[in-house]
C-alpha cells in the first residue's frame, strides 16, 4: 500500500512539473511572439507577468465611455436636435480602431446625417458586450431612445462567443471575456465565480487548446455556421431588453464581411424584426483591397467609411 502511495505521489509531482514546464514555455513564446510584433505593452514595459492574477472583464458604465481614458468614443452630433439619435454597437470596426475620431462612421454618420450617434463599441468586443449593455439600466440614461440601433458584425465575433480570453495578450494578463451559456432557453451571464474552474481555465494549456476547439472544431476554420443560432440568440435578446424602454426604435444588422451560407443568419435575422444590411453585396467596392484597410492591419480605414457611410444613410433614408 504503502508503494502505491508513493508511486502515486511521485507522478503528481512528475505531473506538476511538467505541466509548469509547459506553462513557462507557452508563456515565453507568447511573451516572445508579442514582442516580435511589437506589442506597444511589451515594448514599454518588458514581458507580461507569469500568471499574474485573474481579471475578469466587465463593464462599467460610470466609466464608459472615456474618450480621454481611450475607453470608448464620446457622442457625435449632440448639436443637432431635429433628429432622433442613432446608437452603434459592435467592436473595433465601430470604434474605430487606429482611427482618428473625424474618420470613424460614428463621426461622418453624425455629420452627414445631422443626427447624434452614439457609438457603444470598442476593441475587442461582439455581442455579448451589447448585450451586457442594456441589461444594465444606466444604458438608457446615457442613451436617449434612437430612430435606430445598430450592431456592425465582422467574421471574428463567432469565436467570440465561446472564448475564454480574446488573444496571446489577454490570455498572458488573464483577463477573462464577457460570455453567456444558454439555461432553460435564457442567455445567463458566466460569472467565473468557481475557483477551481478558475484554475483550469487560467492554464496557459488549458486556453491553448481551448481556442484550437472553438476555431477548428466548433466553427470549422472558415465555416461559422455552427455558430449562427447561438449569435442570432444573443442578437435577439439585446433587441428585446432595448424593446423594453424603447418603443419605436428600428434595430439593424449591419455584416461587414461575407460568410458561408450567410443567409441562414440573415434570414433569422430578417424573420425577427432586423433590418439587415449586407454590405459586400452593396457595392461592388472590395472592402478587402488594401485602399479600405490599414496598412498591416486589416482594419476598415478612413476610405472604407468614406464609402460605405452614405451607403448606410441611404439604405436607412437616415
Amino acid at each position: 500500500m504503502k508503494r502505491i502511495i508513493k508511486i502515486i505521489i511521485i507522478n503528481i509531482i512528475i505531473f506538476i512539473f511538467l505541466l509548469f514546464i509547459i506553462e513557462v514555455g507557452i508563456w515565453y513564446c507568447e511573451n516572445k511572439r508579442l514582442e516580435l510584433n511589437k506589442e506597444e505593452f511589451i515594448l514599454k514595459n518588458g514581458y507580461i507577468p507569469f500568471h499574474g492574477g485573474i481579471k475578469k472583464d466587465n463593464i462599467d458604465l460610470n466609466y464608459f465611455p472615456s474618450e480621454e481614458n481611450n475607453y470608448g468614443r464620446s457622442p457625435e452630433g449632440l448639436q443637432y436636435k431635429k433628429k432622433k439619435p442613432v446608437v452603434i454597437f459592435g467592436c473595433s470596426y465601430a470604434y474605430g480602431f487606429l482611427l482618428n475620431k473625424n474618420q470613424t462612421l460614428s463621426y461622418k454618420l453624425a455629420q452627414s446625417t445631422k443626427r447624434p450617434v452614439y457609438n457603444r463599441a470598442f476593441t475587442g468586443w461582439g455581442s455579448a458586450h451589447m448585450l451586457t449593455q442594456v441589461r444594465d439600466e444606466l444604458f438608457y440614461k446615457q442613451v436617449p431612445e434612437p430612430e435606430y440601433a445598430i450592431f456592425l458584425s465582422m467574421r471574428d465575433h463567432f469565436r467570440r462567443l465561446y472564448i475564454i480570453t480574446f488573444m496571446s495578450n489577454e490570455m498572458l494578463f488573464e483577463n477573462f471575456y464577457i460570455r453567456y451559456k444558454e439555461k432553460n432557453g435564457e442567455l445567463i451571464r458566466i460569472t467565473n465565480k468557481n475557483n477551481f474552474l478558475n484554475f483550469i481555465k487560467r492554464l496557459y494549456i488549458t486556453q491553448k487548446f481551448h481556442h484550437f476547439y472553438v476555431n477548428n472544431i466548433v466553427l470549422k476554420k472558415d465555416d461559422y455556421t455552427n455558430g449562427y443560432e447561438f449569435y442570432f440568440k444573443q442578437l435577439s435578446e439585446s433587441k428585446k431588453e432595448m424593446q423594453k424602454h424603447w418603443q419605436n426604435t428600428k434595430y439593424v444588422f449591419i455584416l461587414y464581411d461575407t460568410l458561408k451560407d450567410e443567409d441562414i443568419l440573415l434570414n433569422m435575422l430578417k424573420d425577427d424584426g432586423f433590418i439587415v444590411l449586407n454590405l459586400p453585396k452593396l457595392t461592388d467596392e472590395n472592402l478587402l483591397d488594401k485602399k479600405y484597410i490599414l496598412e498591416k492591419d486589416g482594419h476598415p480605414n478612413e476610405a472604407a467609411w468614406d464609402l460605405l457611410t452614405p451607403i448606410i444613410a441611404k439604405e436607412l433614408k437616415l
